[in-house]
């Protein structure tokens, strides 16, 4: 990654929200950050996101999401619908609930829209949860199984996925939220009864960022984007029965650079040579000691 800075790191929550058309398309969003230098503190190289908040971290955990630096968005157009039952104490988590999103690292190039200047910003998928229903009976309490309550099942994470403790619930719906480590693997749940159906009205996910230091960056707009797959096999993977109604999510990242004032200075412009005016001949042929020495540097 180009001059990386490993301390500037956010944590971004966001949330895909009813809206599926039955039409396989690609949901979008964009994510912006600004740097602008504190004249208090020069030698700050961290972008502040000022991507809108809302969702889980406005209404739900607040105090976790300002303890962790999360921040949450929300994408409308999500949706996703069993193609047939979800069968008690299935074998196969494939055939019920599951999630695998793409928790590893990965590049995004973002090129300066004047300059064609490139740096590399690094993303990736660090959390999910959501909205689902199931039919009622059984409602909610199918996922309970034996000593093990449904609202135990939903609110403590299965591994290799890491508890928040976030689950509201009503007779056939819940929301939760579940964190994910980097390069985690199948988080998956599966009912104690049959389920007709199951359905995800909408699905928060969180992210981590890296950003380049901006220090070293020119002044003005980067932009880049990074397109996920959905859907069986893909980035984010649901299974073999909970198909969404859109295939892809690309993510737009749009960095701006406002420095105040950047000098730059030509090659080997750190290197500076003091010389008399008219240089050393006057002092080599008479001995004359120079009045001065000096050097312009352009910049």
């Amino acid at each position: 990654m180009n001059r990386a800075s490993p301390l500037n790191l956010a944590v971004l929550v966001g949330l895909l929200s009813l809206g599926g058309t039955g039409t396989a398309q690609a949901i979008s969003e964009n994510i912006t950050a600004l740097f602008k230098p504190d004249p208090a503190n020069p030698m700050v190289n961290k972008f502040q996101n000022t991507t809108p908040i809302s969702s889980i971290c406005q209404s739900h955990i607040p105090t976790q999401c300002q303890a962790l630096n999360l921040f949450s968005l929300r994408i409308p157009g999500f949706d996703a619908l069993s193609n047939g039952p979800i069968l008690a104490n299935h074998a196969d988590e494939r055939q019920g609930f599951m999630v695998q999103v793409p928790s590893h690292w990965r590049n995004v190039l973002v090129t300066h829209t004047k300059t064609g200047e490139t740096e590399t910003v690094q993303m990736r998928i660090a959390g999910f949860g959501g909205l689902w229903q199931v039919p009622r009976p059984p409602g909610v309490s199918a996922w309970a199984q034996p000593g093990v309550g449904w609202t135990q099942q939903w609110a403590r994470a299965p591994s290799p996925c890491i508890s928040t403790g976030h689950l509201k619930a009503g007779l056939q719906t819940a929301t939760y939220f579940w964190m994910v480590p980097e390069g985690a693997g199948v988080c998956s749940r599966k009912p104690s009864q049959e389920l007709a159906y199951m359905r995800i009205y909408q699905m928060e996910y969180a992210y981590e960022l890296r950003t380049p230091n901006p220090l070293g960056m020119s002044s003005g707009e980067y932009t880049g984007s990074l397109t996920y797959t959905m859907g069986p096999g893909g980035d984010y993977d649901f299974g073999d029965v909970l198909i969404p109604t859109d295939n892809q999510l690309t993510f737009s990242i749009f960095l701006e650079v406002q420095h105040d004032l950047k000098i730059e200075v030509p090659p080997g412009g750190n290197r500076i040579e003091l010389v008399p005016q008219g240089g050393w001949q006057a002092w080599l042929n008479q001995g004359r000691k120079p009045a001065r020495l000096f050097r312009d540097q352009t910049f």
